[in-house]
């Protein structure tokens, strides 16, 4: 007979999600040298960055995702000068592999990409319509965007450093 204790049964659970954010804000006084005709050279700038990064490190199955959104600002120095916008960015990187057992270091891998802006805007960096024109905004969700696929392998070699071969990528570009 054997009888099994309450200890023999107990195992550990392992954290195998990691998390992490970090925000950065920056402001500063420009001095611009390419703005619109009509536009004084100083101003005003802000920008933000948002950083969101989160990875499953344990198991057959590996994820590692990140997100990174940019966007800034530019306000000319005159009395009723407009907002425009001067950049605008979010990007995702995402990194799956699944492998046959947990301490396999090759493993079957699929990186996608995508990349567009989220605030619209019209010709010049505009956030509204410029007056008595019937064009529509030139930058918004979704257009443009950049989606690159790119499966391959990954050799792991430790926690910290893994090396991605992809023989092949497919890239879509679109408005």
């Amino acid at each position: 007979w054997t009888i099994k204790t309450e200890r023999d049964t107990i195992t550990t659970l392992k954290k195998d999600w990691f998390a992490q954010v970090s925000l950065g804000l920056n402001a500063s006084y420009t001095n611009n040298v390419n703005v619109p005709g009509g536009t004084s050279d100083n101003g005003f700038s802000g920008s933000s960055t948002i950083d969101f990064y989160i990875k499953k490190t344990e198991g057959k199955f590996l994820s590692s995702n990140e997100f990174h959104y940019q966007i800034s600002f530019f306000r000319a120095g005159e009395k009723d000068a407009l907002v425009i916008k001067s950049f605008d960015n979010m990007n995702s990187l995402h990194d799956w592999s699944v492998r046959n057992a947990n301490g396999d270091k090759w493993n079957l891998n699929f990186i996608a990409k995508i990349s567009t802006p989220l605030v619209r805007s019209w010709k010049g960096g505009l956030l509204t319509p410029p007056p008595n024109s019937s064009l529509g905004p030139i930058e918004k969700i979704g257009n443009p965007y950049d989606i690159s696929f790119a499966p391959g392998f990954k050799y792991i070699i430790s926690k910290r450093l893994n090396i991605s071969l992809s023989p092949y990528a497919f890239r879509f570009y679109g408005v």
